[in-house]
Order: structure tokens, then sequence, then C-alpha cells
């Protein structure tokens, strides 16, 4: 009898062996357990989960999270703007955008009034480093000297706190959840967006055929309203 109960228990282990699927790593650059997190896995796991593969996360500071793909350390990335892209050539990118990241004006002194690129010359900023859609905009408007980028959002706001920085040009949603966690509340932001952008996911080189299935999927995802079902869950 127990070599029978062997044999059945072989045959699941095989069965289930031979029916796992591939697992694809990603890296994302946001705080874990954010908000900005669980809506980013929760989107990933729904576009390949639909392609027969489960989803793996891990999370850096933006340049590493650049480099961990460049050095194919990683399967994916979520996710970059158009204008960085030129930085990742020979990567497949996911060409139906996954998400519209805001950017705001996050400041403490009271003289700021406006936010207007053109009315910034004379103040202090600072932002992060490897948000290049910002750094590359900010130096047309906000004299050179005046610049600054640091590692993380949590300095960056410091900064503004403790008067060293005028203000920082951030991501509304991650640097939000940073202000109430650490019960800051000198430090106010400006309501209007000072730039927007799409961000598209990048996948490694050796998944150049997966990279277009993935779009289809999105794009049916937000055909069918299950895309934006996530957003509203994770708002």
């Amino acid at each position: 009898m127990s070599k029978y109960i062997f044999i059945i228990l072989l045959s699941l282990s095989v069965f289930s062996i031979s029916y796992s699927r591939p697992v694809l790593k990603f890296a994302l650059a946001v705080p874990p357990k954010s908000s900005d997190a669980q809506r980013a896995e929760k989107l990933i796991n729904n576009i390949f989960n639909q392609l027969n593969y489960d989803c793996s996360f891990e999370y850096f500071p933006v340049e590493r999270c650049d480099q961990v793909l460049l050095n194919e350390q990683v399967d994916g990335m979520a996710a970059k703007p158009v204008e960085e892209l030129v930085y990742f050539k020979g990567f497949p990118v996911v060409w139906e955008s996954f998400l519209d990241i805001p950017f705001k004006v996050y400041y403490k002194n009271k003289s700021l009034k406006t936010i207007s690129w053109s009315e910034l010359e004379k103040y202090k900023c600072v932002s992060i480093i490897g948000l290049k859609i910002i750094n590359q905009k900010m130096p047309n408007a906000v004299k050179k000297r005046n610049l600054y980028t640091v590692a993380s959002y949590l300095q960056a706001v410091k900064m503004v706190e403790a008067e060293r920085m005028d203000f920082a040009i951030l991501v509304e949603s991650i640097t939000d959840e940073i202000i109430e966690k650490e019960k800051i509340t000198s430090v106010k932001k400006f309501d209007t967006l000072i730039a927007s952008t799409p961000i598209y996911l990048l996948l490694s080189k050796k998944h150049k055929d997966l990279a277009p299935k993935a779009s289809e999927v999105l794009k049916q995802m937000k055909k069918d309203g299950s895309y934006y079902k996530i957003l509203e869950e994770f708002k």
C-alpha cells in the first residue's frame, strides 16, 4: 500500500513541477509597501499572469534600479518616460503606457507664490538623482548653481523642511506618503501640476518577444476596465 502512495505522491510532485510557471523578476523604484508599490505589483501581475508568468519584485533607488536592468540582473523594470528610453537602447519596451506620473512642487518658503518654470530661477531647487525628465527641464528655469539632486525623497523633503532648499519637484504620490508617515506638517505643495509624463515598462533583452504581447494585454485591460479598477483601488 505504501508503495502505491509513494508512486502517487511522486506523480503529483512531477505534475506540479512540470506545470509550474516561469517567474519574471521586476525592479521597482518606489517605497516598498506604498500604494505606488502595490499598484505597480498588481498591474504587472495582472499583465504577465495572462501570459502564463508569475512575477516577483525587488526594490531599489532610482539609479540602482536602472543599473540592475542594464546589467540584465532582472527581467523587467517599472517604468520610464519616453525621454529616458534613450538610455536603454536595445531593451524591449511595452509600448502601451503603464501609468501617468504627476510631479508637483513642494515648498515651505512663504514667499514662493508661483510654480511656473520661468519664475523659479532665483530659488534653490532639489530633486531626485535619476529623475532625468525633471533634471533636464530644471536648468532651463533654475540657475545651475541653484540645482541640487539627492538620493532619496525623504532627504529632499527634509531639506525643504529645514529651509536649506526653497522647493522640491517630486513625484506626488511617493512624496505625500513620506510626508504623512514622517508627520511633516510645514512642507506644503501646490495643487497645480508642474509636469506629468506617461511611463512605460521595460523588459530584459532576452524577453524581446514578450513586450508586444504584454502591450496587447495592457491595452485590453484598459478596454475592459480592469486597469482602471486597479488604479482606483490604490488611489
